[in-house]
Protein backbone atom coordinates (compact mmCIF):
# COMPACT_ATOMS: atom_id res chain seq x y z
CA UNK A 1 0.00 0.00 0.00
CA UNK A 2 2.92 2.34 0.72
CA UNK A 3 4.12 1.82 -2.85
CA UNK A 4 0.73 2.81 -4.25
CA UNK A 5 0.64 5.87 -1.99
CA UNK A 6 4.12 6.93 -3.12
CA UNK A 7 3.18 6.50 -6.77
CA UNK A 8 0.16 8.76 -6.33
CA UNK A 9 2.16 11.22 -4.20
CA UNK A 10 4.85 11.59 -6.85
CA UNK A 11 2.16 11.76 -9.52
CA UNK A 12 0.63 14.67 -7.59
CA UNK A 13 4.00 16.45 -7.49
CA UNK A 14 4.41 16.14 -11.25
CA UNK A 15 0.80 17.19 -11.85
CA UNK A 16 1.38 20.28 -9.69
CA UNK A 17 4.53 21.19 -11.61
CA UNK A 18 2.69 20.71 -14.91
CA UNK A 19 -0.19 22.85 -13.63
CA UNK A 20 2.17 25.66 -12.62
CA UNK A 21 3.89 25.56 -16.00
CA UNK A 22 0.52 25.56 -17.79
CA UNK A 23 -0.52 28.55 -15.67
CA UNK A 24 2.62 30.64 -16.18
CA UNK A 25 4.24 29.79 -19.54
CA UNK A 26 2.47 31.45 -22.52
CA UNK A 27 3.95 29.04 -25.08
CA UNK A 28 2.57 26.03 -23.21
CA UNK A 29 -0.79 27.78 -22.79
CA UNK A 30 -1.12 28.21 -26.56
CA UNK A 31 -0.72 24.47 -27.06
CA UNK A 32 -3.95 23.80 -25.08
CA UNK A 33 -2.53 20.49 -23.87
CA UNK A 34 -4.41 18.98 -20.92
CA UNK A 35 -2.34 19.23 -17.75
CA UNK A 36 -2.39 15.43 -17.09
CA UNK A 37 -0.98 14.81 -20.60
CA UNK A 38 1.73 17.40 -20.01
CA UNK A 39 2.49 15.79 -16.64
CA UNK A 40 2.64 12.37 -18.29
CA UNK A 41 5.20 13.65 -20.79
CA UNK A 42 7.27 14.99 -17.89
CA UNK A 43 6.89 11.59 -16.25
CA UNK A 44 8.34 9.89 -19.34
CA UNK A 45 11.32 12.27 -19.37
CA UNK A 46 11.99 11.91 -15.64
CA UNK A 47 11.16 8.20 -15.55
CA UNK A 48 13.25 5.04 -16.03
CA UNK A 49 13.58 5.25 -19.83
CA UNK A 50 15.23 8.69 -19.96
CA UNK A 51 16.62 10.46 -16.87
CA UNK A 52 15.61 7.81 -14.31
CA UNK A 53 15.18 10.29 -11.44
CA UNK A 54 11.45 9.84 -10.80
CA UNK A 55 10.44 6.84 -8.66
CA UNK A 56 7.71 4.90 -10.46
CA UNK A 57 6.89 1.39 -9.29
CA UNK A 58 6.61 -1.51 -11.72
CA UNK A 59 2.96 -1.87 -10.74
CA UNK A 60 2.10 1.70 -11.83
CA UNK A 61 1.65 0.55 -15.41
CA UNK A 62 -1.30 -1.54 -14.23
CA UNK A 63 -3.19 1.28 -12.53
CA UNK A 64 -4.91 2.35 -15.75
CA UNK A 65 -7.29 -0.60 -16.00
CA UNK A 66 -8.42 -0.25 -12.38
CA UNK A 67 -8.81 3.53 -12.62
CA UNK A 68 -10.80 3.16 -15.84
CA UNK A 69 -13.25 0.82 -14.11
CA UNK A 70 -13.72 3.36 -11.32
CA UNK A 71 -14.13 6.19 -13.82
CA UNK A 72 -16.66 4.19 -15.86
CA UNK A 73 -18.64 3.65 -12.66
CA UNK A 74 -19.36 7.39 -12.52
CA UNK A 75 -20.69 7.80 -16.06
CA UNK A 76 -24.44 7.44 -15.50
CA UNK A 77 -24.71 8.36 -11.81
CA UNK A 78 -26.87 11.45 -11.40
CA UNK A 79 -28.36 11.22 -14.90
CA UNK A 80 -31.97 12.35 -15.03
CA UNK A 81 -32.33 12.80 -18.78
CA UNK A 82 -35.46 11.14 -20.16
CA UNK A 83 -35.03 11.79 -23.88
CA UNK A 84 -36.21 8.86 -25.97
CA UNK A 85 -34.26 7.43 -28.88
CA UNK A 86 -37.15 8.36 -31.19
CA UNK A 87 -36.94 12.00 -30.11
CA UNK A 88 -33.17 12.04 -30.63
CA UNK A 89 -33.55 10.61 -34.14
CA UNK A 90 -36.34 13.04 -35.03
CA UNK A 91 -34.60 16.14 -33.69
CA UNK A 92 -30.92 15.52 -34.49
CA UNK A 93 -30.62 12.10 -36.05
CA UNK A 94 -27.81 13.31 -38.32
CA UNK A 95 -25.54 13.73 -35.29
CA UNK A 96 -26.40 10.32 -33.88
CA UNK A 97 -25.80 8.64 -37.23
CA UNK A 98 -22.53 10.42 -38.09
CA UNK A 99 -21.13 9.72 -34.63
CA UNK A 100 -22.22 6.07 -34.75
CA UNK A 101 -20.72 5.54 -38.20
CA UNK A 102 -17.49 7.18 -37.07
CA UNK A 103 -17.27 5.08 -33.92
CA UNK A 104 -18.01 1.71 -35.54
CA UNK A 105 -15.93 2.23 -38.66
CA UNK A 106 -12.76 3.32 -36.87
CA UNK A 107 -12.78 0.19 -34.71
CA UNK A 108 -13.54 -2.01 -37.70
CA UNK A 109 -10.87 -0.44 -39.93
CA UNK A 110 -8.18 -0.66 -37.26
CA UNK A 111 -8.90 -4.33 -36.59
CA UNK A 112 -9.08 -5.27 -40.28
CA UNK A 113 -5.81 -3.55 -41.20
CA UNK A 114 -4.13 -5.16 -38.20
CA UNK A 115 -5.25 -8.61 -39.31
CA UNK A 116 -4.86 -8.37 -43.08
CA UNK A 117 -2.29 -5.69 -43.92
CA UNK A 118 0.26 -5.17 -41.14
CA UNK A 119 1.48 -8.82 -41.11
CA UNK A 120 2.28 -8.48 -44.83
CA UNK A 121 4.37 -5.39 -44.21
CA UNK A 122 5.96 -6.54 -40.94
CA UNK A 123 5.99 -10.33 -40.64
CA UNK A 124 5.83 -11.37 -37.02
CA UNK A 125 3.93 -8.30 -35.84
CA UNK A 126 1.13 -9.13 -33.44
CA UNK A 127 -2.17 -9.53 -35.30
CA UNK A 128 -3.92 -7.32 -32.75
CA UNK A 129 -1.53 -4.38 -33.23
CA UNK A 130 -3.93 -2.52 -35.54
CA UNK A 131 -6.78 -2.90 -33.07
CA UNK A 132 -4.81 -0.83 -30.57
CA UNK A 133 -5.24 2.27 -32.74
CA UNK A 134 -9.00 2.67 -32.15
CA UNK A 135 -8.60 1.74 -28.47
CA UNK A 136 -6.48 4.87 -28.21
CA UNK A 137 -8.14 7.12 -30.79
CA UNK A 138 -11.87 6.46 -30.40
CA UNK A 139 -11.37 4.99 -26.94
CA UNK A 140 -8.98 7.45 -25.32
CA UNK A 141 -6.48 6.86 -22.53
CA UNK A 142 -8.99 5.10 -20.28
CA UNK A 143 -10.16 2.53 -22.81
CA UNK A 144 -6.59 2.12 -24.05
CA UNK A 145 -5.42 1.27 -20.52
CA UNK A 146 -8.27 -1.14 -19.85
CA UNK A 147 -8.24 -3.01 -23.15
CA UNK A 148 -4.46 -2.94 -23.38
CA UNK A 149 -4.39 -4.91 -20.14
CA UNK A 150 -6.97 -7.35 -21.54
CA UNK A 151 -4.85 -8.05 -24.62
CA UNK A 152 -1.69 -8.36 -22.53
CA UNK A 153 -3.35 -11.12 -20.51
CA UNK A 154 -4.21 -12.80 -23.81
CA UNK A 155 -0.54 -12.84 -24.84
CA UNK A 156 0.04 -9.52 -26.64
CA UNK A 157 3.16 -8.34 -24.83
CA UNK A 158 3.31 -4.59 -24.14
CA UNK A 159 -0.17 -4.01 -25.58
CA UNK A 160 -0.80 -1.35 -22.93
CA UNK A 161 2.21 0.74 -23.95
CA UNK A 162 1.19 0.54 -27.60
CA UNK A 163 -2.47 1.42 -26.96
CA UNK A 164 -1.54 4.30 -24.63
CA UNK A 165 0.91 5.59 -27.25
CA UNK A 166 -1.92 5.66 -29.78
CA UNK A 167 -4.11 7.51 -27.25
CA UNK A 168 -1.39 10.11 -26.69
CA UNK A 169 -0.71 10.58 -30.41
CA UNK A 170 -4.45 10.79 -30.99
CA UNK A 171 -4.89 13.51 -28.39
CA UNK A 172 -2.06 15.53 -29.95
CA UNK A 173 -3.66 15.14 -33.39
CA UNK A 174 -6.99 16.17 -31.91
CA UNK A 175 -5.66 19.39 -30.38
CA UNK A 176 -3.19 20.52 -33.05
CA UNK A 177 -4.95 19.00 -36.05
CA UNK A 178 -8.30 20.30 -34.87
CA UNK A 179 -6.97 23.85 -34.55
CA UNK A 180 -5.51 23.63 -38.06
CA UNK A 181 -8.86 22.40 -39.37
CA UNK A 182 -10.70 25.29 -37.72
CA UNK A 183 -8.27 27.81 -39.27
CA UNK A 184 -8.86 26.25 -42.69
CA UNK A 185 -12.62 26.11 -42.12
CA UNK A 186 -12.80 29.76 -41.08
CA UNK A 187 -10.86 30.89 -44.16
CA UNK A 188 -13.03 28.80 -46.49
CA UNK A 189 -16.28 29.94 -44.89
CA UNK A 190 -17.21 26.51 -43.53
CA UNK A 191 -17.79 27.80 -39.99
CA UNK A 192 -21.35 28.94 -39.36
CA UNK A 193 -20.71 31.33 -36.48
CA UNK A 194 -17.19 32.78 -36.60
CA UNK A 195 -15.16 34.20 -39.46
CA UNK A 196 -11.90 33.44 -37.68
CA UNK A 197 -10.96 31.11 -34.84
CA UNK A 198 -12.19 32.60 -31.61
CA UNK A 199 -9.90 33.82 -28.89
CA UNK A 200 -10.68 31.40 -26.11
CA UNK A 201 -11.27 32.60 -22.54
CA UNK A 202 -8.21 32.92 -20.29
CA UNK A 203 -9.30 29.92 -18.24
CA UNK A 204 -8.80 27.72 -21.32
CA UNK A 205 -5.19 28.89 -21.45
CA UNK A 206 -4.22 29.10 -17.79
CA UNK A 207 -6.62 26.51 -16.44
CA UNK A 208 -7.69 28.90 -13.66
CA UNK A 209 -10.93 30.79 -13.12
CA UNK A 210 -10.04 34.35 -12.17
CA UNK A 211 -13.48 35.92 -12.41
CA UNK A 212 -16.88 34.34 -11.95
CA UNK A 213 -16.66 30.77 -10.72
CA UNK A 214 -19.24 28.05 -11.12
CA UNK A 215 -20.21 25.64 -8.39
CA UNK A 216 -18.61 22.21 -8.72
CA UNK A 217 -21.77 20.53 -7.45
CA UNK A 218 -24.65 20.62 -4.98
CA UNK A 219 -24.78 19.56 -1.35
CA UNK A 220 -27.32 16.73 -1.56
CA UNK A 221 -26.71 15.16 1.85
CA UNK A 222 -26.13 16.75 5.24
CA UNK A 223 -22.49 16.65 6.31
CA UNK A 224 -23.61 15.95 9.88
CA UNK A 225 -24.35 12.40 8.74
CA UNK A 226 -22.01 11.90 5.79
CA UNK A 227 -19.90 14.14 3.60
CA UNK A 228 -21.31 14.66 0.11
CA UNK A 229 -18.13 13.28 -1.49
CA UNK A 230 -18.22 10.23 0.76
CA UNK A 231 -21.78 9.61 -0.39
CA UNK A 232 -20.88 9.87 -4.07
CA UNK A 233 -17.62 7.92 -3.82
CA UNK A 234 -19.59 5.26 -1.93
CA UNK A 235 -21.92 4.82 -4.90
CA UNK A 236 -19.03 4.80 -7.36
CA UNK A 237 -17.13 2.11 -5.46
CA UNK A 238 -20.28 0.01 -5.10
CA UNK A 239 -20.78 0.09 -8.87
CA UNK A 240 -17.11 -0.85 -9.36
CA UNK A 241 -17.49 -3.73 -6.88
CA UNK A 242 -20.55 -5.04 -8.73
CA UNK A 243 -18.64 -4.80 -12.02
CA UNK A 244 -15.69 -6.81 -10.71
CA UNK A 245 -17.91 -9.47 -9.14
CA UNK A 246 -20.02 -9.71 -12.30
CA UNK A 247 -16.87 -10.13 -14.40
CA UNK A 248 -15.70 -12.93 -12.10
CA UNK A 249 -19.11 -14.60 -12.32
CA UNK A 250 -19.28 -14.38 -16.11
CA UNK A 251 -15.74 -15.75 -16.37
CA UNK A 252 -16.57 -18.69 -14.08
CA UNK A 253 -19.79 -19.58 -15.91
CA UNK A 254 -18.83 -18.99 -19.54
CA UNK A 255 -15.02 -18.53 -19.66
CA UNK A 256 -15.73 -15.17 -21.40
CA UNK A 257 -13.53 -12.39 -20.07
CA UNK A 258 -15.65 -9.24 -20.18
CA UNK A 259 -13.69 -6.04 -19.38
CA UNK A 260 -14.72 -4.66 -15.99
CA UNK A 261 -14.74 -1.20 -17.57
CA UNK A 262 -17.65 -2.17 -19.84
CA UNK A 263 -19.56 -3.81 -17.01
CA UNK A 264 -19.03 -0.72 -14.86
CA UNK A 265 -20.71 1.36 -17.58
CA UNK A 266 -23.66 -1.02 -17.61
CA UNK A 267 -24.09 -1.19 -13.84
CA UNK A 268 -23.66 2.57 -13.55
CA UNK A 269 -26.80 2.85 -15.69
CA UNK A 270 -28.60 0.10 -13.75
CA UNK A 271 -27.79 1.57 -10.33
CA UNK A 272 -28.80 5.04 -11.51
CA UNK A 273 -32.13 3.70 -12.80
CA UNK A 274 -32.80 1.97 -9.48
CA UNK A 275 -31.96 5.13 -7.54
CA UNK A 276 -34.31 7.19 -9.72
CA UNK A 277 -37.02 4.55 -9.44
CA UNK A 278 -37.01 4.51 -5.62
CA UNK A 279 -36.80 8.31 -5.39
CA UNK A 280 -33.18 8.46 -4.22
CA UNK A 281 -31.84 9.76 -7.52
CA UNK A 282 -32.49 13.34 -6.45
CA UNK A 283 -29.68 12.99 -3.90
CA UNK A 284 -27.12 12.06 -6.55
CA UNK A 285 -25.58 15.17 -8.08
CA UNK A 286 -24.45 14.78 -11.68
CA UNK A 287 -21.80 17.47 -11.41
CA UNK A 288 -20.26 15.83 -8.37
CA UNK A 289 -20.13 12.38 -9.96
CA UNK A 290 -18.70 13.90 -13.15
CA UNK A 291 -15.95 15.63 -11.17
CA UNK A 292 -15.10 12.35 -9.47
CA UNK A 293 -14.78 10.82 -12.93
CA UNK A 294 -12.63 13.75 -14.01
CA UNK A 295 -10.38 13.38 -10.97
CA UNK A 296 -9.86 9.69 -11.73
CA UNK A 297 -9.26 10.42 -15.43
CA UNK A 298 -6.52 12.96 -14.69
CA UNK A 299 -4.49 10.40 -12.74
CA UNK A 300 -5.33 7.71 -15.29
CA UNK A 301 -3.86 9.80 -18.12
CA UNK A 302 -0.77 10.63 -16.08
CA UNK A 303 -0.01 7.01 -15.20
CA UNK A 304 -0.88 5.81 -18.68
CA UNK A 305 1.48 8.22 -20.42
CA UNK A 306 4.32 8.23 -17.87
CA UNK A 307 4.61 4.43 -17.91
CA UNK A 308 4.79 4.07 -21.71
CA UNK A 309 7.65 1.68 -22.52
CA UNK A 310 9.83 3.76 -24.85
CA UNK A 311 11.80 0.70 -25.90
CA UNK A 312 8.60 -0.86 -27.24
CA UNK A 313 7.69 2.42 -28.98
CA UNK A 314 11.12 2.57 -30.64
CA UNK A 315 10.85 -1.04 -31.79
CA UNK A 316 7.43 -0.41 -33.36
CA UNK A 317 7.82 3.19 -34.47
CA UNK A 318 7.01 2.65 -38.16
CA UNK A 319 3.79 0.62 -37.70
CA UNK A 320 2.80 3.11 -34.97
CA UNK A 321 3.21 5.97 -37.45
CA UNK A 322 1.35 4.07 -40.19
CA UNK A 323 -1.62 3.25 -37.98
CA UNK A 324 -1.68 6.79 -36.57
CA UNK A 325 -1.92 8.07 -40.15
CA UNK A 326 -4.79 5.63 -40.71
CA UNK A 327 -6.48 7.11 -37.64
CA UNK A 328 -5.94 10.63 -39.00
CA UNK A 329 -7.40 9.63 -42.38
CA UNK A 330 -10.51 8.26 -40.67
CA UNK A 331 -11.23 11.54 -38.88
CA UNK A 332 -10.64 13.50 -42.10
CA UNK A 333 -13.16 11.21 -43.80
CA UNK A 334 -15.64 11.89 -40.98
CA UNK A 335 -15.22 15.63 -41.65
CA UNK A 336 -16.22 15.03 -45.28
CA UNK A 337 -19.09 12.82 -44.12
CA UNK A 338 -20.49 15.59 -41.92
CA UNK A 339 -20.23 18.07 -44.78
CA UNK A 340 -22.11 15.70 -47.05
CA UNK A 341 -24.84 14.41 -44.76
CA UNK A 342 -25.42 16.75 -41.82
CA UNK A 343 -28.54 18.91 -41.93
CA UNK A 344 -26.80 22.07 -40.78
CA UNK A 345 -23.74 23.37 -38.92
CA UNK A 346 -21.81 20.53 -40.51
CA UNK A 347 -18.39 21.89 -39.65
CA UNK A 348 -19.16 22.33 -35.96
CA UNK A 349 -20.54 18.79 -35.85
CA UNK A 350 -17.42 17.52 -37.61
CA UNK A 351 -15.15 19.18 -35.06
CA UNK A 352 -16.89 17.39 -32.20
CA UNK A 353 -16.23 14.07 -33.93
CA UNK A 354 -12.66 15.15 -34.70
CA UNK A 355 -12.14 15.70 -30.97
CA UNK A 356 -13.52 12.46 -29.52
CA UNK A 357 -12.40 10.26 -32.43
CA UNK A 358 -8.82 11.24 -31.60
CA UNK A 359 -9.24 10.35 -27.96
CA UNK A 360 -11.00 12.79 -25.66
CA UNK A 361 -14.28 14.60 -25.05
CA UNK A 362 -12.38 17.62 -23.60
CA UNK A 363 -10.75 18.00 -27.02
CA UNK A 364 -14.23 18.13 -28.56
CA UNK A 365 -15.14 20.86 -26.06
CA UNK A 366 -11.97 22.80 -26.91
CA UNK A 367 -12.69 22.64 -30.65
CA UNK A 368 -16.40 23.49 -30.44
CA UNK A 369 -15.65 26.42 -28.11
CA UNK A 370 -13.14 27.69 -30.67
CA UNK A 371 -15.59 27.66 -33.61
CA UNK A 372 -18.75 28.40 -31.57
CA UNK A 373 -17.50 30.40 -28.56
CA UNK A 374 -20.88 31.77 -27.48
CA UNK A 375 -22.83 28.53 -28.03
CA UNK A 376 -25.02 30.13 -30.70
CA UNK A 377 -25.69 26.66 -32.07
CA UNK A 378 -27.07 23.69 -30.14
CA UNK A 379 -24.49 21.36 -31.65
CA UNK A 380 -22.67 20.46 -28.45
CA UNK A 381 -25.82 20.15 -26.33
CA UNK A 382 -27.44 17.91 -28.94
CA UNK A 383 -24.29 15.83 -29.23
CA UNK A 384 -24.38 15.17 -25.48
CA UNK A 385 -27.91 13.80 -25.84
CA UNK A 386 -26.91 11.69 -28.86
CA UNK A 387 -23.89 10.29 -27.05
CA UNK A 388 -26.11 8.74 -24.41
CA UNK A 389 -27.24 6.33 -27.13
CA UNK A 390 -23.87 6.02 -28.90
CA UNK A 391 -22.45 4.96 -25.53
CA UNK A 392 -24.72 1.89 -25.68
CA UNK A 393 -22.85 0.86 -28.83
CA UNK A 394 -19.62 1.59 -26.96
CA UNK A 395 -20.57 -0.75 -24.11
CA UNK A 396 -21.39 -3.63 -26.46
CA UNK A 397 -18.27 -3.05 -28.52
CA UNK A 398 -15.80 -2.85 -25.64
CA UNK A 399 -17.47 -5.83 -23.96
CA UNK A 400 -17.67 -8.21 -26.90
CA UNK A 401 -15.18 -7.20 -29.59
CA UNK A 402 -12.02 -7.85 -27.53
CA UNK A 403 -13.28 -11.24 -26.37
CA UNK A 404 -14.22 -12.56 -29.82
CA UNK A 405 -11.09 -11.06 -31.35
CA UNK A 406 -8.90 -12.82 -28.79
CA UNK A 407 -10.83 -16.05 -29.46
CA UNK A 408 -9.71 -15.91 -33.09
CA UNK A 409 -12.79 -14.34 -34.66
CA UNK A 410 -11.19 -11.01 -35.55
CA UNK A 411 -12.33 -11.02 -39.18
CA UNK A 412 -15.90 -11.69 -38.08
CA UNK A 413 -15.74 -8.86 -35.52
CA UNK A 414 -14.36 -6.51 -38.15
CA UNK A 415 -17.10 -7.56 -40.58
CA UNK A 416 -19.80 -6.90 -37.98
CA UNK A 417 -18.37 -3.48 -37.09
CA UNK A 418 -17.90 -2.38 -40.69
CA UNK A 419 -21.19 -3.95 -41.76
CA UNK A 420 -23.12 -2.09 -39.05
CA UNK A 421 -21.28 1.09 -39.99
CA UNK A 422 -22.17 0.61 -43.68
CA UNK A 423 -25.85 0.03 -42.88
CA UNK A 424 -26.00 3.18 -40.76
CA UNK A 425 -24.12 5.09 -43.48
CA UNK A 426 -26.72 4.10 -46.09
CA UNK A 427 -29.55 4.98 -43.69
CA UNK A 428 -27.88 8.33 -43.03
CA UNK A 429 -27.57 9.05 -46.74
CA UNK A 430 -31.21 8.13 -47.39
CA UNK A 431 -32.38 10.17 -44.41
CA UNK A 432 -30.46 13.21 -45.64
CA UNK A 433 -31.79 12.80 -49.17
CA UNK A 434 -35.35 12.55 -47.97
CA UNK A 435 -35.15 15.38 -45.46
CA UNK A 436 -33.82 17.88 -47.98
CA UNK A 437 -33.32 20.49 -45.32
CA UNK A 438 -30.31 22.64 -44.71
CA UNK A 439 -30.28 25.14 -41.87
CA UNK A 440 -29.25 28.67 -42.78
CA UNK A 441 -26.46 30.40 -40.97
CA UNK A 442 -27.57 32.40 -37.96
Amino acid sequence: MTTVLMDFAWASVILLVAKLIRTKVPFIQKLYLPTPLLAGIFGIILGPYVLNVLPISEGAAGYGGVLMTVMASTLALGNKNKNSFKKVMNDFGDQFLTNSVAYLSQWGIGLLIGLAVLPLLWPGINQWFGFMMPTGFAGGHGTASALGAVFEKAGFENASSISITFATVGMLIGVFGGMIMINIGARKGWTAVVSKPAELPDEFKTGLYKGKRESSGEETVCSMSMDVYTFHFMLVFIVALIAYKAADGIKALTTIGVPTMALAMVFSVVVNMILNKVGAGKYVDKKTSSHIGGFITDYLIYFGVSTINLTVVAQNIVPLIVMSLVGLLTVLFYTWMCRKFCDGYWFEKAMIIFGWATGATPTSILLIRTCDPESKTDVFKNWCLCWLFVSIIDVFNTSLSPHFTIQGHGYLVSAVLLGASAILFVFMALRHKNSGKMLAKP
